[in-house]
């Protein structure tokens, strides 16, 4: 694997420098939001603030497919604190809150993020390579339920420091109910990955697939830069339409395609199928590099 995949580059040194950048930027708007609470609520709340904060750093440190999740949770609460902030601070600081939240948010949301925090956990020669979401679930639905899980999380506690026993309890319960779910439906979107290995390319998508799946080196026969799909294709893409790759087959490979309502598995034979991967162009230079797509006359048979 590329040392660029498992060493920090320049674009994961930028992130960590934004996210420092994150605590002189927000830290004044906090210290206003707070001013006019009680102490027990307030100093909550800011030792709320510098422990997400702390946690992200130390995430960042140690790039990881749950950390993924973890600072992108992080980012959208650092977003909307900034923004509620505005009506109590200073134009000055309303800016300066903005602008390193929005910055962390952008960056966190990049595809290259994506892409170091999967490697960080890459076994031996084998290298990650995010799926694309739809836009709507990338850029609405996701940093929604992440802001979500993040108020729901630290409001209980501090109703209940603000004395609001009733919607304290509320809150509290709300976020026992929904932590789980949200938390596993957010992971998901960290761990959509096509995945290089010596054997082969697996598709890793705990969205649409009930285990990851391989298709041996010996089964794939191309790799295009295209997706129509058709009635013999496993269109993959949740409604994604960038980066789309078809993968043919010469084998037949059987995946457990998730089906709702109820999560039921049903296994899906197919000899074509169809992903959309965030980063097609390195995906493809990864592919040519290790020989995946030679030609069928040049591959050994996989069965008898």
């Amino acid at each position: 694997m590329p040392t660029s995949e498992r060493t920090p580059g320049a674009f994961a040194w930028l992130l960590r420098v934004a996210w420092l950048s994150l605590a002189l930027g927000l830290s004044g708007g906090i210290a206003d939001l707070v001013r006019s609470w009680p102490s027990a609520p307030r100093m909550a709340a800011e030792s709320m603030a510098w422990v997400g904060w702390t946690l992200g750093l130390v995430t960042l440190l140690a790039p990881r497919p749950l950390g993924l999740t973890v600072v992108r949770v992080i980012a959208a609460a650092a977003l909307g604190t900034a923004v509620l902030a505005v009506v109590s601070t200073d134009a000055v600081r309303s800016i300066a809150g903005l602008a390193s939240a929005g910055t962390v948010a952008a960056l966190v949301a990049a595809p290259e993020t994506a892409a170091w925090m999967a490697n960080g956990a890459a076994y031996g020669n084998e290298r990650r390579f995010p799926l694309s979401h739809p836009w709507v679930v990338g850029w609405v639905a996701g940093p929604l339920a992440a802001g979500f899980l993040a108020a729901t999380t630290v409001a209980g506690p501090l109703l209940l420091l603000h004395h609001q026993t009733a919607l304290g309890l509320v809150a509290v319960s709300l976020a026992a109910v929904l932590a789980r779910p949200l938390t596993r439906s957010l992971h998901a979107l960290s761990t959509r990955w096509a995945i290089i290995v010596p054997g082969g390319l697996v598709v890793h998508d705990p969205l649409t697939l009930s285990n990851a799946v391989l298709l041996p080196r010996a089964f794939i026969a191309d790799i295009r830069q295209d997706g129509t799909p058709d009635d013999e294709s496993l269109d993959l893409r949740l409604g994604a339409k960038i980066g789309t790759l078809t993968v043919i087959l010469n084998e037949a490979v059987s995946f457990g395609v998730v089906s709702r309502p109820g999560r039921r598995v049903e296994l899906v034979p197919t000899k074509a199928v169809i992903v959309s991967a965030s980063q097609p162009g390195a995906l493809l230079r990864e592919i040519a590099q290790r020989g995946l797509t030679r030609p069928a006359s040049t591959r050994p048979r996989a069965g008898p």
